[in-house]
């Protein structure tokens, strides 16, 4: 009780309190009553477990940052089709070196020579959209979900590869259609995000929108319309429409049957 006391009367003076016969006894310096009045409310609070005084909280941040799962996305658009270049830039060196007329004479139809180039990049497109993943997410998205949305999505690296080995005789004139693809390809895409969505009709036609959905619902979670699975399908036929109307050209430029 005195080293209560004495801590009290400090200049820095506290309120203390000491046992009493009746519970407890509030000790203050100095003579305002006041004081003495709010030590007892405030004592008699805690006894009570009241608060002392209300406590209001407010959130004012906004949601989390979605920078890291839509670069990812970006990621996995880009893996694709540079796997898809990998294969489309094989077929113009072909051309280039007139190797091309030597499977035109052979029995090879365009299916297998098709399946032959997309085998090879769909392998480098996965590997790439595989490890932007792992490096930007690691084990925080479902691979298992990723790989079935890029199967659905394969199709659209046929696509590319037609676009580009079909239409380019050198190399020089195939980087000249991968300028425009990029934008066609990722950059109409990607602005969806600051688009609002009831405008998102505009961009149903084209696969890629379908494919960014596909990896927007792995990354970021179930958005747009349709969803995962939604997404998946409508992908899948929108790119089987595309590659069935590229064919007729792709056997005229390449003389393959």
């Amino acid at each position: 009780e005195d080293q209560v006391v004495e801590r009290v009367e400090r200049m820095d003076d506290v309120a203390g309190l000491v046992p009493a016969a009746a519970g407890v006894e509030i000790v203050l310096e100095g003579n305002e009553p006041e004081g003495a009045e709010l030590a007892q409310a405030v004592l008699q609070q805690v006894l009570d477990g009241e608060a002392a005084t209300p406590i209001v909280h407010e959130t004012i941040g906004g949601d989390r940052s979605r920078v890291t799962e839509y670069g990812a996305a970006v990621g996995a658009m880009l893996g694709v089709l540079l796997g898809a270049l990998v294969g489309a830039f094989v077929m113009v060196d072909e051309k280039e070196k007139q190797s091309i007329k030597a499977l035109a004479v052979s029995p090879l139809p365009l299916r297998d020579y098709t399946v032959a180039r997309a085998l090879f990049a769909l392998a480098i497109s996965l590997v790439n959209v595989m490890a932007a993943s792992a490096i930007l997410l690691g084990p925080a998205v479902s691979y298992s979900q990723l790989l079935l949305g890029f199967i659905f999505a394969s199709g659209i690296a046929i696509v590319i590869g037609y676009s580009v080995g079909g239409f380019a005789d050198n190399q020089l004139a195939a980087m000249a259609i991968v300028k425009v693809l990029m934008f066609v390809y990722l950059s109409i895409p990607v602005i969806t995000i600051w688009i609002p969505q009831r405008w998102h009709f505009f961009f149903y036609v084209l696969p890629n929108y379908w494919m960014w959905k596909i990896f927007e619902n792995v990354y970021v979670g179930q958005l747009g319309p349709v969803g995962f699975w939604g997404a998946c399908a409508l992908t899948l036929v929108e790119s089987v429409v595309v590659i069935a109307f590229l064919i007729p050209f792709m056997k005229r430029r390449l003389a393959l049957r």
